[in-house]
C-alpha cells in the first residue's frame, strides 16, 4: 500500500493506495474520526458505489474504496477554463439529486470529481454527507462556486483586494447557466448568502 496523504486539514484520516491501483483504503487515526468514515460510507451508498467498511481491533474504521478512472482536476482550481465541466456537474447534481434522498455532500468540488467514460460522473471525499432537508436543493453547487472563486482569486484576498465585485461580473454568465438549470428556490435567491448561513449552523461544528 502507497501511502498518498495523512491528516490532511486535521482531519484524523491516512489515505493508501493499494499495490495494484484497483482500491483505496482510508483509515481512521483515531476513534474520533470514525465518524467520517461512517458518513462516507453512506454517501458512497447513497450514490450506489460499494465499499467495504470494517472496524480494527483498537476500535478505529478502515473503508475500503474503488478507483475511478477518468478525468480528474487539481485540488486548487479555479473557475477560468473549467467552464464546461462546471455546468456538467450542476447537470447532474440537477438529475441526482432531484429525485433520491436529499442529501448534502458538503465538499463538492471539481478536486472531488473523476469524469469516466461518456461524462460519468463519479464523485469522492463523502466525508460530510448528510441528510438534510430539500430546502436546501442548490447547497453544494454555490457552495462548489463559492470554493473555486476562493482558489481562484485567493492572492487578491491576501493583498486586501476586494474581489467579489469583479468576480460578479467576470463570472456572471456562468453564475446564470447554474441558476437557469437548478431553478429557483428560497435557497437560491440568496445562495451565497444562505450557504454560508449553512455552513456555519451544521457543518462547522
Amino acid at each position: 500500500m502507497e501511502l498518498i496523504k495523512r491528516n490532511s486539514h486535521g482531519n484524523q484520516l491516512a489515505v493508501y493506495r493499494s499495490n495494484d491501483s484497483l482500491t483505496y483504503r482510508k483509515v481512521a487515526l483515531s476513534p474520533e474520526a470514525n465518524h467520517l468514515l461512517v458518513a462516507e460510507n453512506q454517501g458512497y451508498a447513497w450514490s450506489s458505489v460499494e465499499t467495504f467498511i470494517k472496524k480494527d481491533e483498537n476500535g478505529n474504521y478502515t473503508l475500503t474504496i474503488p478507483t475511478f478512472i477518468g478525468k480528474t482536476f487539481p485540488q486548487y482550481n479555479g473557475i477560468t477554463g473549467n467552464e464546461e465541466w462546471i455546468l456538467k456537474l450542476v447537470q447532474f447534481y440537477k438529475d441526482k439529486w432531484s429525485k433520491d434522498k436529499f442529501c448534502i455532500h458538503g465538499d463538492l468540488c471539481l478536486c472531488n470529481i473523476i469524469f469516466g467514460d461518456n461524462d460519468k460522473v463519479n464523485i469522492v471525499d463523502w466525508e460530510h454527507f448528510h441528510y438534510a432537508s430539500r430546502d436546501y436543493f442548490g447547497f453544494d453547487i454555490m457552495n462548489m462556486l463559492f470554493i473555486h472563486l476562493q482558489y481562484e482569486y485567493r492572492y487578491w484576498s491576501y493583498l486586501g483586494f476586494n474581489w467579489i465585485p469583479f468576480v460578479k461580473q467576470q463570472h456572471r454568465d456562468l453564475i446564470f447557466k447554474c441558476h437557469r438549470i437548478l431553478g429557483d428556490n428560497g435557497f437560491l435567491r440568496q445562495p451565497f448568502t444562505n450557504s454560508a448561513w449553512y455552513i456555519a449552523k451544521y457543518m462547522s461544528k
